[in-house]
C-alpha cells in the first residue's frame, strides 16, 4: 500500500469527521421500520413500503450522475440538504405513518447525490488507497451508526414520544455533513465541458451496457440484490410481529449484531479489497449472506430470538465485502477516472429497479404464502450470486 501523502490525509480527515455526523444521523433511522410500527402504527403494507423507498428512492441516480459528471456538484450538495436533512426541522409535523413515509423519501432521496458525491472523492483523490481510506471512514460511519442506534433505541424505549425529537436532530447533525462534502466538493477543479444533452443519455447508458464484464457484475449485483431486498419488510414484519422486539433489542439487532463484524473488519477488508480479484470478493460476500436468510428461518422455525441475532450477524460479515463492492466495485469496470461517476450513478440506478421490485415482491410473497417463504427464495438467490460469481472467477484463471 502506498503512503497517503499531505494532501489525502487531509482528505481522509475531513471525510472521517463527515462520517462522524453522518453516523448519528443514519443511527436514528436506522430503526425507521420500529418508529413506523411502534410510534405511528405502520401497516405491514407501509413497512414494505419504507424498504421501497430506501433502496427505490436511488432510482434516478444515474440521471444525476450522467448531468454532474464533469461538474461541480457543491450546489446539487446544498439541495440534497435542504430537501433530505433540512427537512427535519419541520418533524413535528410527522404526527401519521403516511407523513412519517413521505419525509423517507425526501431523506433516503438523496442518497443519489451523497453516495456518488462521497465516491468520487475517493476514486478521484485517494489514487491506490481508495479501498483503505474508504474502510476507516466506512469504520467511523459504522461506529457512530451503532452507538446512535443504540442510544436511540434505549431512549424510545423509556420516552415513546421522543421520536419527534430525536428526528429533528437530523437538521444538525445533517447540516455537519453536508457543510463538509460542500466544502470539498467547492475545492475541487473541473475542466471546462460540454454541457450534457439529455439526447445523449441514452447512448451513454447504451455504452456502459456495452461493457460485458461490467453487465456480468450488475447481473450478479441484481440477483444478489433480489436476495436481500426480498426480505426487507419480512424481516421486521417477524421480529416486530412474531418475536415482539422492543425497540432496545431492535437496535441491538440492527445496530450491534448488523453492524458489529463491518465494524471490526471493514479496515481490514479496506487493505484486501486493493488487492483481491473483486470476482473472488463477490463470491464468498455473496455467499457468506446465504447464512443470513437461513438463519431466520431456522429462527421462524423454533421461535428463537437468538437465532435472528445470529442471522443479523451473518449480514454484517457478508456486508463487509459487498459494502466494497456496492461504493467501490465500479470502479474496476470504468475505463478512466473520469468515468467513474457515470458508472457509479449507474449502478446505484439499477439498486433502485431491485430496490423498488424486491420489497413489493417481498410484500406479496409475505401477505399470500408466509414469511418462511421470504427467507427461503431469498437462500436460493443468494446461492446462485455467489455461484455466478464464481463461475467468473474461473473464467478468469482459465483465460489465463
Amino acid at each position: 500500500m502506498a503512503a497517503f501523502d499531505k494532501a489525502q490525509k487531509k482528505l481522509l480527515g475531513i471525510m472521517i469527521l463527515a462520517a462522524v455526523f453522518d453516523g448519528l444521523t443514519q443511527g436514528v433511522l436506522l430503526l425507521q421500520e420500529s418508529i413506523a410500527r411502534k410510534a405511528l402504527g405502520a401497516s405491514d403494507t407501509q413497512i414494505a413500503l419504507i424498504g421501497v423507498i430506501t433502496n427505490g428512492a436511488m432510482l434516478f441516480s444515474f440521471l444525476v450522475s450522467y448531468f454532474f459528471a464533469h461538474r461541480n456538484k457543491k450546489w446539487l450538495v446544498a439541495a440534497g440538504y435542504i430537501a433530505g436533512r433540512g427537512i427535519f426541522a419541520l418533524a413535528f409535523l410527522i404526527t401519521n405513518s403516511w407523513v412519517f413515509l413521505g419525509f423517507l423519501v425526501f431523506y433516503q432521496g438523496v442518497f443519489a447525490i451523497q453516495i456518488p458525491v462521497m465516491n468520487s472523492f475517493f476514486q478521484n483523490r485517494m489514487g491506490k488507497n481508495r479501498g483503505f481510506a474508504f474502510g476507516i471512514t466506512r469504520t467511523v460511519l459504522i461506529l457512530f451508526t451503532m452507538l446512535s442506534s443504540l442510544a436511540v433505541g434505549k431512549l424510545l424505549d423509556a420516552r415513546p414520544g421522543s421520536y419527534v425529537t430525536l428526528l429533528s436532530v437530523i437538521a444538525v447533525t445533517g447540516l455537519a455533513t453536508y457543510a463538509i462534502l460542500f466544502w470539498v466538493e467547492a475545492g475541487i477543479p473541473y475542466e471546462p465541458s460540454p454541457k450534457p444533452r439529455a439526447a445523449d443519455l441514452w447512448k451513454s447508458a447504451a455504452e456502459i451496457s456495452r461493457n460485458r464484464p461490467f453487465v456480468l457484475f450488475e447481473l450478479a449485483f441484481m440477483v444478489y440484490g433480489l436476495g436481500f431486498t426480498l426480505i426487507i419488510p419480512a424481516v421486521p414484519v417477524y421480529l416486530l410481529g412474531t418475536l415482539h422486539f422492543s425497540y432496545a433489542q431492535m437496535s441491538l439487532a440492527q445496530g450491534l449484531f448488523a453492524q458489529g463484524a463491518i465494524l471490526v473488519l471493514t479496515p481490514i477488508a479496506g487493505r484486501i479489497f486493493d488487492r483481491i480479484d473483486i470476482w473472488v470478493a463477490a463470491t464468498f460476500s455473496f455467499g457468506i449472506l446465504l447464512f443470513y436468510p437461513l438463519c431466520f428461518f431456522l429462527s421462524y422455525l423454533f421461535a428463537s430470538p437468538a437465532l435472528a441475532y445470529l442471522g443479523y450477524f451473518f449480514s454484517s460479515l457478508g456486508l463487509v465485502g459487498v459494502n466494497f463492492l456496492w461504493n467501490l466495485g465500479t470502479m474496476h469496470f470504468s475505463g478512466k477516472p473520469s468515468e467513474s461517476y457515470l458508472y457509479q450513478g449507474f449502478h446505484i440506478s439499477l439498486a433502485g429497479i431491485r430496490g423498488v421490485a424486491g420489497p413489493l415482491l417481498g410484500l406479496l410473497i409475505l401477505s399470500t404464502i408466509g414469511v418462511q417463504w421470504n427467507f427461503g427464495i431469498s437462500m436460493v438467490l443468494f446461492a446462485l450470486s455467489s455461484l455466478l460469481s464464481l463461475s467468473m472467477v474461473r473464467r478468469g484463471r482459465a483465460a489465463s
